[in-house]
């Protein structure tokens, strides 16, 4: 639910009749801004973060408080840039930034600032740790406001980590579920990616990933290695809710032109290669704007393609097995950065048992799909690193040689047929394109 279903039209109107005030009288509304308007100046202002639109529209003023309604699906970089804005000079006013959220995992940025006082992202001491006040309420306290035998029919016979979270409003370690669990060895600096780099500058190359998402977030990566080496570098992420294609495109240009910037070494960007998930993504009024793949490439240019997104359970455990080694390199505080510590795999309800199959109702992470599909092309075709067979100098057997010659035909042809498919699409229902 966004924030007018939940803030909006429930939660402001029911605060605003329990303390007897009235519309005209004591307040005034804007429904289309959402902004109510009190007698003596203040405003208070609902608004969401979850498309650029709206989140420009926040930090482009100054607030005397902040209100983070639940902050589990709010990523620690939005927290920071919102803590920006919390500059309002209000003679006798302390200002105050308000957090609140049904916990999920200990790798949340909100459980290390208030739980453990430490940073969220160098995991140093926090300077103050007397200003974050804290205070965990759990469904007991509020009995009152819950219907009759909620609790006992609802949330009582809950177990696991379900009953801490909804039940005792517990964070939950999640240890054994976490899919990558991280140490200091997947963090990197530019500086140290520019030492990786030197004296091979001709080898390296660099693969986009592209995870596009409607409900959920679109997220874009960039992944550098080289031939021969088991590192990857994740050296650019971009991730938005509900962004708009030109929005999509000019953060997939950001960081075609950070590698511009910060790689300048690096042959032509505008060339790099970006694996795209095969979804046509559909929004706006009744649907009527789409973005997908093959309009990206079309409308602005972008060397996109379809991703290999066969065997998608084995290249995640791929994935898992690089980043245990320390080959999968990260900037602390990006986008996959908060995801990784909520990703998780699923448990069985019946006998607790772990599944290796990532669990998108508990978080879908946008980022590492999109990280994903730069890593599968790069496991087929790129780095003779990851290959197994060839690291061990064991020569492959002919007959499962021959195997992976034919899937790869068949890999280029349904890429083919796809990006035929797609632009045929394109070209028969939009008529710009003629």
């Amino acid at each position: 639910m966004d924030v007018r279903g939940a803030i909006w039209d429930i939660t402001l109107p029911d605060v605003l009749r329990l303390l007897g005030l009235q519309r005209s009288i004591d307040f005034t509304t804007n429904e289309q801004k959402m902004e109510l308007t009190l007698p003596n100046g203040s405003i208070i202002i609902c608004s969401g973060t979850d498309d650029k639109a709206r989140l420009d529209q926040i930090l482009g003023r100054e607030y005397a408080t902040i209100y983070a309604n639940e902050a589990n699906d709010i990523s620690y970089l939005i927290f920071v840039m919102l803590g920006t804005r919390l500059s309002q000079l209000i003679k006798g006013c302390t200002n105050r930034f308000i957090v609140d959220l049904n916990p999920g995992g200990e790798g949340h940025w909100t459980h290390k600032i208030w739980f453990r006082g430490i940073k969220a992202q160098s995991l140093l001491p926090l300077e103050n740790p007397e200003h974050y006040g804290k205070l965990q309420l759990n469904p007991y306290e509020n009995r009152a406001n819950l219907a009759d035998n909620y609790i006992e029919d609802m949330l009582e016979p809950l177990t696991g980590d379900q009953r801490e979270r909804f039940l005792n409003g517990n964070y939950q370690s999640n240890n054994e579920l976490l899919v990558f669990r991280t140490t200091d060895r997947n963090y990197f600096e530019l500086s140290s990616f520019q030492a990786w780099a030197n004296g091979r500058y001709g080898s390296i190359r660099i693969i986009g990933g592209l995870d596009l998402g409607y409900q959920n977030a679109d997220a874009f990566s960039l992944i550098a290695y080289c031939d021969g080496d088991p590192i990857a570098y994740v050296l650019y992420e971009y991730k938005a809710y509900r962004a708009e294609l030109a929005d999509l495109a000019a953060g997939i240009r950001k960081g075609l032109n950070w590698i511009n910037l910060e790689i300048p070494w690096y042959p032509n960007s505008q060339l790099i290669p970006i694996y795209s998930d095969t979804n046509t993504i559909r929004y706006g009024k009744e649907g009527d704007k789409k973005k997908n793949w093959a309009i990206l490439m079309q409308m602005y240019g972008f060397n996109t393609m379809t991703a290999f997104k066969r065997d998608k359970d084995f290249h995640v455990e791929f994935m898992r097995t690089l980043w245990n080694d320390g080959n999968l390199k990260i900037q602390r505080g990006g986008p996959f950065d908060d995801e990784r510590a909520q990703i998780v795999w699923t448990k069985n309800p019946t006998d607790g048992t772990i599944e290796h199959i990532i669990d998108d109702e508990v978080y879908h992470p946008d980022t590492m799909f999109s990280i994903l599909y730069a890593l599968n092309y790069i496991l087929s075709y790129g780095n003779t690193a990851w290959n197994a067979q060839k690291e061990a100098g064991v020569q492959p057997d002919p007959i499962i040689h021959a195997a992976k010659n034919y899937e790869k035909m068949l890999r280029d042809q349904e890429e083919l047929e796809s990006r035929q498919d797609a632009l045929n699409e394109l070209l028969g229902s939009d008529e710009q394109f003629f």
